[in-house]
């Protein structure tokens, strides 16, 4: 058992986004020193690279440590993809994590793609009270109807505090999870993530996290203009302090980083890509050199979504549109990142 903490955090990662998962767990050091951190490594590579960095405070997980807990996991990992497997894993991780920490501590999970600018206890502070924390979409009206099939809320940090109120929601998670976890939106799931959509009329004690300089992303991003305050913190233009952006969909276009801006119709303005995006291609940037002077071997295949036509049709769709955000603006040149 961990020493007693007010929060922990966990997430899962592979080797390709194994950079992504250093530069969110050295941002959240920088505003909080000795966070506990869990990491689910989705291969063997991960397991090694992270068991070489002690000064980040993460203790390595197998998935076999997760099937070995949950033995119920190896009939759900016969009948779906490995994407759809991997989304499984979450509320089970969050239970694993729960079984390590002290009554009443808040378990944070975490994409491995979020990034803090600001200190993580701003969630604690608003869990105060609360067993279970979720945070909204914030769709612009504009997409709110296209991706309303994806749920209100996203799973890009799901707070559970280790109580009977946190378990007893997280245990039915984790059986509809266990049931369905589908990679196609249908009937009002989604994966993982369309469940939480019920947690509110199901549960007690669960808290809407509306503030709205938790999870920027850029599916809502659009007309939010990006300060600095005299000290430098990040600000929203309505003086809300940004505390962490969720990188969805960036991606490698030769020597660009590519944003997923235009796909979401929330084209980036130039003070969101020199405050947010820069900062965080530069930790990432940081992230890669270091790990690259640990690694040895070829990285593993990345999960790949879709099969067929779809898997061709979103590899299409998806050229063009990283050809049209360098032409945009969209796009930061890694080359002249500095």
């Amino acid at each position: 058992m961990t020493k007693h903490r007010d929060s922990v955090f966990c997430s899962y990662v592979d080797l390709n986004y194994l950079p992504r998962l250093v530069a969110l767990v050295e941002s959240i050091q920088v505003h909080s020193e000795n966070e506990q951190f869990y990491l689910l490594c989705l291969d063997p590579q991960t397991y090694d690279l992270v068991n070489q960095m002690p000064k980040h405070s993460v203790q390595a997980i197998t998935v076999h440590d997760i099937e070995r807990s949950f033995p119920e996991l190896q009939v759900a990992k016969k009948n779906r993809s490995s994407i759809e497997y991997v989304f499984t894993l979450t509320p089970y991780l969050l239970r694993f994590v729960a079984d390590q920490v002290a009554p009443n501590v808040l378990v944070n999970y975490l994409d491995a793609d979020l990034f803090f600018f600001g200190p993580p206890e701003r969630v604690t502070k608003a869990m105060q009270g609360f067993d279970v924390g979720i945070v909204p979409h914030h769709y612009p009206d504009k997409l709110s109807k296209s991706l309303k099939k994806y749920g209100q809320f996203n799973v890009g940090l799901v707070a559970v505090r280790n109580s009977d109120l946190g378990r007893f929601c997280l245990n039915w998670w984790a059986s509809q999870c266990l049931e369905w976890c589908g990679d196609e939106p249908l009937d009002g799931k989604y994966a993982d993530q369309g469940y939480l959509d019920q947690f509110h009329d199901r549960f007690q004690g669960v808290k809407v996290l509306d503030n709205r300089g938790f999870n920027l992303a850029p599916w809502n991003t659009s007309g939010q203009n990006i300060l600095h305050d005299p000290n430098g913190h990040v600000l929203l233009g309505n003086q809300t302090p940004l505390t962490f952006f969720h990188f969805h969909g960036l991606k490698r276009f030769g020597k660009w980083m590519v944003t997923s801006q235009l796909n979401y119709k929330s084209p980036a303005s130039k003070s969101l890509i020199e405050r947010v995006y820069k900062p965080y291609l530069r930790a990432l940037q940081k992230a890669e050199a270091a790990l690259e002077k640990q690694a040895s071997g070829r990285p593993i295949q990345k999960l790949i979504r879709g099969k067929g036509l779809r898997k061709w049709a979103r590899t299409l769709s998806g050229k063009l549109l990283m050809v049209a955000s360098v032409i945009t603006g969209n796009a930061v040149d890694m080359s002249k990142l500095k």
